[in-house]
């Protein structure tokens, strides 16, 4: 169960600490440009394994990822905290063009999971670079975004987010879009209680939820720079969906060409199945007319951002 991070910032760090306390592999390999900072995070991890995880931990070129079962791409630019993700779109692109293509040849049978951001259109990009199969390489998307919906109308209902189901789908950033219609707690649909529920007529304002989301992150970064900590254990959930071979159902940024009304290439989130293997499948759900107006409105954004990329 061998993870390889391209990338030892904070989020390629904090992913890997996650990993190590969580008891997810026995074998975790580290790269990044600068390799005297990524040999002494090896090292500290390692100083520290005997208590959180046993674990081979190596360092080095991307030779080092050889025949890993998944690897986490986590390598770029921090976003300013006043700009959005969209702003460090052409450096990251520039680290992805260099480092993707020796990471596939390496692990030509693995998961491979973008987490750079901008992360949809760096999925994109990623995928167009390595041509790996889509059920193979697919980003993070709004699997954090989900979590962060389920534990805001979890904390407005006095409910635990485990008894929550629910799920966010489009851009993992500002247009990103809350499915109200398959919000259940307890087997209860809130739709069928509260129609209008998310939308601009809801007389409740549930709809203020949406932008608690969106600004979830900012109110982190607001504080610290950046946020790290969610990310990691999101990411780690998704390997270890994979190493389980669990099918479960996980909100991730995917090739959307030919679903809810977009015809192009392009990465956005759907529900998608994982096992052992990646996405082996993906959930397409049925949206209200809101839902779907505010899906295709996601799709937008991310088609502008794809039309001035250039790689």
């Amino acid at each position: 169960n061998k993870v390889s991070i391209i990338g030892v910032g904070a989020v390629g760090m904090a992913a890997a600490i996650t990993i190590l306390t969580k008891k997810i592999t026995n074998h975790l390999a580290l790269v990044d440009i600068n390799r005297t900072m990524c040999e002494s995070e090896r090292l500290d991890l390692l100083h520290g394994s005997m208590f959180a995880n046993s674990c081979r931990i190596e360092s080095g070129n991307m030779s080092v990822t050889k025949n890993s079962r998944v690897v986490l791409m986590t390598a770029g630019p921090r976003p300013d905290p006043n700009l959005s993700r969209m702003s460090v779109a052409k450096d990251t692109i520039e680290i992805i063009k260099s480092v993707m293509p020796a990471a596939a040849k390496h692990s030509p049978k693995g998961v491979f999971i973008i987490l750079s951001e901008p992360v949809d259109v760096m999925t994109w990009v990623a995928q167009k670079i390595t041509k790996l199969p889509y059920e193979q390489i697919f980003g993070t998307g709004c699997h954090l975004d989900t979590a962060r919906f389920r534990a805001i109308v979890g904390q407005q209902m006095n409910i635990s987010p485990c008894s929550i189901n629910g799920y966010v789908v489009g851009e993992h950033g500002e247009s990103l879009v809350p499915l109200w219609s398959s919000l259940t707690i307890g087997g209860v649909r809130l739709m069928n209680m509260i129609p209008n529920i998310g939308t601009e007529q809801d007389p409740m304002r549930w709809s203020d939820v949406r932008m608690d989301v969106v600004n979830a992150a900012l109110k982190v970064k607001e504080g610290k720079g950046y946020t790290n900590w969610a990310i990691a254990l999101s990411v780690a959930d998704i390997i270890s969906a994979i190493f389980d071979d669990s099918y479960r159902v996980i909100s991730l940024s995917t090739n959307v060409a030919g679903m809810c009304g977009i015809e192009e290439d392009m990465f956005l989130s759907l529900p998608c199945i994982l096992n052992r293997w990646g996405i082996c499948g993906i959930v397409r759900p049925i949206l209200t007319d809101w839902e779907k107006r505010m899906f295709l409105n996601s799709a937008s954004v991310i088609r502008n951002a794809q039309t001035i990329m250039k790689f």
